[in-house]
């Protein structure tokens, strides 16, 4: 049986959520619970590790979908010029891994310019 999956609000290492969370819940001024969660204990970083698992498993799988990057990850930093905190060498691997892993069997789609701010 065939399957496709919606990878939505990816981007490469920046955890997106733990950056995201406070903004929202600064947009929705305070009114939605489900942006009080603690994101402080959250990691950092979606490791590639995990994104090459995945790809992987998909690919031996034969699963296939759409899979988002968001290019201005919750304002941390621009993945065509530079995250702060990654080293320009671990953003070009990680948008390599991407390409190379992914593009395959995803269809890669920017996402909204920065889901925050």
């Amino acid at each position: 049986m065939p399957v496709g999956l919606i990878i939505d609000d990816s981007t490469c290492l920046v955890n997106v959520n733990r950056f995201a969370m406070p903004q929202f819940d600064t947009a929705f001024a305070g009114g939605a619970q489900v942006y009080k969660r603690d994101w402080r204990e959250w990691p950092v970083e979606i490791p590639d590790s995990f994104v090459r698992k995945f790809g992987e498993w998909c690919a031996g799988q034969g699963v296939k979908g759409k899979y988002s990057i968001v290019p201005y990850p919750a304002c941390v930093g621009r993945l065509d010029r530079t995250l702060p905190g990654w080293t320009q060498q671990e953003l070009s691997e990680s948008i390599k891994l991407v390409r190379e892993l992914m593009v395959p069997n995803w269809d890669i789609h920017p996402e909204m310019v920065t889901h925050t701010r």
